[in-house]
């Protein structure tokens, strides 16, 4: 009888009364908010994932400088029997006809290897047998060259033009591959070759090599033994995302605050309503903390509830954009992402956690009306 009374006070004064749908809507709130955050966090992951996995065709996860071959990092590498590649970036200058272009390239020591296994999938080659005149370019590079596979170029460096001497350091190439790698400049700013022939036009051998993060995870332990210059690779690219990624999914934490705020309100309001209600369980030894405790459980059941319906409604969305690719529809065609949904067991209970305790959190805020309710004064009128 006692717990009957009770709930009628939290609930509402009447079945159907404004204050049911006050509870419907934080609810709907709840539902709403947890389902648009996932979503739009499931949806950056994917397009965090896909841009990733075509910049790691191009570029190693990890970079170290090294001062020579005989490096002690090398030896660890070795030692370990981990595949690491000596790379080289420089400023090139491409000339074809009357084409002339000014880019970026990335030369390998492990040319023929990577050609092979890493850009194979997106990568239209012939046969050369002579690494040191094959060069790769962007498929958008070699349309504003007018170049094709098989055609030759000539490719010098910049830096390298000895004015007094009226010299130019140059060699002819052949274009053995023409790779589409739709992210960042890679298609339109790009050229790879082996690294022999970057140190025959620059004089710059090795100076970096490049290693997957499995290799980086096995020697990281050793690293502190090795005067090593470390980068990541992208790492400005990927805290943008990653910053980008958060502020978008704090969009639909919104619909969660709205629903924070009208379960304060509609807790305030049931209270102040039902006085007399609260005053006569408190008389009859019904203690205030024992009201709080139920109130806030009554809530918790409900945004549990809300939360647990709303990661079902994920998992079905996740579902249908896994057969209907519905994702990639929000990618322009021209970007060349392939997204899905990526939502992982570590993201839905975080989000799980944050709805309940700011649920909770604005429930306990709304209960110190209780303290003031005063039995001798309430049940007197």
């Amino acid at each position: 009888m006692i717990k009957g009374r009770f709930y009628k006070a939290v609930s509402s004064t009447a079945p159907g009364s404004k204050l049911d749908y006050a509870f419907l809507f934080s609810n709907l709130s709840i539902v709403l908010g947890v389902v648009v955050s996932l979503l739009t966090l499931g949806v950056m992951n994917g397009i965090e994932n896909s841009i990733f996995s075509n910049i790691s065709i191009v570029e190693s996860d990890y970079f170290f400088s090294i001062e020579s071959e005989d490096d002690d990092l090398i030896h660890l590498l070795n030692a370990n029997d981990y595949h690491y590649s000596f790379r080289s970036n420089q400023e090139i200058a491409l000339v074809h006809g009357t084409e002339y272009r000014l880019v970026n390239s990335i030369s390998y020591s492990d040319f023929n290897s990577i050609i092979e296994n890493d850009y194979a999938m997106l990568t239209n080659s012939i046969i050369n047998n002579t690494d040191l005149v094959s060069i790769g370019l962007g498929a958008d590079l070699a349309f504003n060259l007018n170049v094709k596979l098989g055609d030759t170029l000539k490719i010098f460096s910049p830096s390298n033009i000895d004015i007094g001497l009226n010299s130019i350091k140059a060699t002819n190439v052949v274009v053995n591959h023409i790779f589409d790698i739709n992210v960042l400049d890679y298609n339109y700013n790009l050229a790879i070759f082996p690294i022999n022939l970057n140190g025959k036009l620059f004089d710059n051998y090795n100076g970096i090599i490049g290693i997957e993060e499995n290799a980086y995870k096995g020697v990281k332990s050793r690293l502190e033994d090795i005067v090593v210059k470390e980068s990541v690779a992208n790492s400005a690219l990927f805290k943008a995302l990653r910053i980008e990624k958060y502020l978008y999914t704090s969009f639909g934490l919104i619909l969660v605050f709205v629903s924070c705020l009208s379960i304060y309100s509609s807790i305030q309001i049931n209270i102040n309503r039902n006085r007399k209600e609260f005053a006569l369980l408190n008389a009859i030894g019904y203690k205030r903390s024992i009201m709080k405790y139920d109130i806030l459980k009554f809530v918790f059941l409900n945004s549990t509830i809300s939360t647990i319906f709303a990661l079902m409604c994920v998992v079905l969305f996740k579902y249908i954009d896994d057969y209907f690719l519905v994702s990639n529809m929000l990618i322009p065609k021209g970007l060349g992402i392939n997204i899905s949904i990526s939502i992982g067991l570590f993201d839905s209970v975080i989000m799980t956690l944050i709805v309940n305790i700011v649920t909770l959190f604005s429930a306990y805020s709304s209960l110190s009306i209780i303290d003031n309710i005063n039995p001798s004064v309430e049940l007197k009128t």
